[in-house]
């Protein structure tokens, strides 16, 4: 039986970055835009897992500059996380040893740090980026972090292995996931209620509906050791169980328009690395919601979806089966258009997927290495950038 890991995104679900500083350092005429201290405008950075350090990258002319923000986030590294957030500052989670950190991104350095109680795993901040989630399943809690105020609150207990966590637009609701149970909890965080609600194949994790009302709950089924993987409404209301619809799998989901795009491994992986399914279900009438067929892409553990542009959309996968022998080159990447999917080179685990403003490249973390993909054809463009070390994660912060 194939145990589901966690992630938010990927060995760092989902994870971290912003909006940098972008003010006048003062109002009078012909001033230029503030800078960061490295004077880069268009910022990516880079989580080195042998250095422990953040990497700047321009990422304007795809060049690795000296900069680092000057803090060793991964001494003891297992694992980290960088969170997606609004704001002026980035959010770096060293889940082995359990602290967050907050990084101002003008400064480029940290600003404060929060120690938890635990090796953390699942993580979620608020779209208002005012308080960040963390989930601790050997305490079974999950720890409220209190950005603004740089101070733990008092957690939320009693979450039997929580591992993944899912936060509405709005900050009113947070569903927390466990392995190998058919139940979720739902946490109203204006008075910390918790609801456990069942009715679920392996719930892994959740993606809100456009007004919060609804959140489509994404059953991993056989891949996590369950019957089959579905996506149902949960009526946030009063936590009851609406339609419901089968999906090949189910581990990562991303709401785009009235389609939700699902993807996953249908079963235990096997020697073909075409075993993972995406399927794209209509949402428009959520009382009898409808799903496309399958459409086949790599195996694996599905933890990210990214849009590129075009109605064309990026899938990482962890542990997919590798192949590059007899004609065949196939790796973690998928990429699908809507119609069909295909699969990368055989280039090792995607860890990380971040599209550039106003650029027709998407900057991959895959087996350690930072790959720069030109989107026109979707391959590796001439100029790549070389890190010395292994690239987990990359995100754009301006």
């Amino acid at each position: 039986m194939k145990k589901a890991a966690v992630l938010t995104g990927i060995f760092l679900i989902s994870i971290f970055g912003f909006t940098a500083c972008g003010g006048s350092a003062n109002s009078d005429p012909g001033d230029e835009e503030e800078l960061p201290v490295s004077n880069v405008q268009k910022r990516v950075f880079v989580l080195n897992q042998f250095s422990g350090k953040l990497q700047i990258v321009d990422a304007a002319t795809d060049t690795l500059t000296a900069f680092v923000v000057p803090h060793e986030f991964l001494s003891t590294f297992s694992r980290a996380e960088f969170i997606l957030r609004n704001g002026s500052n980035s959010l770096v989670l060293d889940s082995g040893t359990g602290i967050l950190y907050v990084i101002d991104s003008a400064l480029e350095g940290v600003s404060t740090s929060f120690p938890l109680d635990g090796p953390a795993e699942g993580v979620v901040v608020t779209s208002s980026g005012a308080t960040a989630y963390v989930a601790i399943p050997g305490l079974g809690r999950v720890q409220v972090a209190d950005i603004a105020g740089k101070a733990l609150k008092d957690p939320i207990n009693n979450l039997a292995g929580v591992r993944r966590l899912a936060v509405s637009k709005d900050g009113s609701k947070l569903l927390a996931f466990s392995n190998d149970v058919n139940t979720i909890y739902v946490i109203n965080t204006a008075d910390r209620t918790v609801t456990s609600v069942g009715g679920f194949d392996r719930p892994y994790t959740a993606v809100f509906s456009a007004d919060d009302t609804k959140a489509f709950i994404l059953s991993c089924g056989a891949e996590c050791g369950g019957t089959q993987a579905r996506v149902t409404v949960l009526n946030l209301a009063n936590n009851t169980l609406g339609a419901s619809v089968n999906v090949g799998g189910a581990t990562v989901g991303l709401l785009d328009g009235s389609n939700l795009l699902v993807a996953g491994s249908p079963t235990v992986s096997t020697s073909s690395t075409n075993g993972g399914t995406i399927n794209v279900v209509n949402v428009s009438n959520l009382a009898a919601l409808t799903a496309s067929a399958a459409f086949p892409i790599s195996d694996g553990l599905h933890h990210t979806i990214v849009p590129v542009g075009g109605g064309k959309y990026y899938i990482g996968a962890l542990r997919c089966t590798i192949i590059n022998s007899g004609g065949v080159n196939k790796g973690c990447l998928s990429i699908f258009n809507g119609t069909a999917g295909s699969v990368g080179a055989a280039r090792g685990d995607v860890t990380s997927i971040a599209t550039i403003k106003n650029r027709n490249v998407v900057y991959v973390t895959q087996g350690g290495e930072l790959d720069i993909y030109d989107l026109s054809t979707d391959s590796l463009q001439a100029r790549q950038i070389d890190i010395s070390g292994k690239a987990i994660d990359a995100k754009e912060i301006d």
